[in-house]
């Protein structure tokens, strides 16, 4: 959503007014609206908190999201032919560096 790492405040999600505190994302009525988490962090919070080894999570990040919007072709692994979209964390599961179609970005 537009709020990812935005301080807090109010913000828009598809024509509905909603605002960010404590980095939880909620409606005027205080129903959950999303998330303001980045992916890396979520890759992080699933490995390290949950437990879930990093090659599943890589899968739940990448694979299974392209394949379930039908892109897998191209998108979601490492595969001659596919588009060369590459994220490199360090061993703090941090972003050292993104490529996407083959350039550094």
């Amino acid at each position: 959503m537009r709020a990812v790492d935005l301080k807090e405040g109010t913000y828009d999600l598809g024509g509905q007014e909603v605002i960010v505190t404590k980095g939880q994302v909620s409606l005027k009525d205080e129903t959950l609206a999303g998330s303001v988490s980045t992916m890396h962090k979520a890759v992080k919070n699933m490995v390290n908190k949950v437990g879930i080894s990093l090659p599943k999570e890589i899968q739940m990040t990448s694979f299974n999201p392209a394949k379930s919007v039908g892109i897998d072709d191209k998108k979601g692994s490492l595969e001659s032919g596919k588009d060369a979209d590459i994220v490199i964390l360090n061993k703090n599961l941090e972003t050292e560096l993104t490529v996407v179609a083959g350039k550094v970005v």
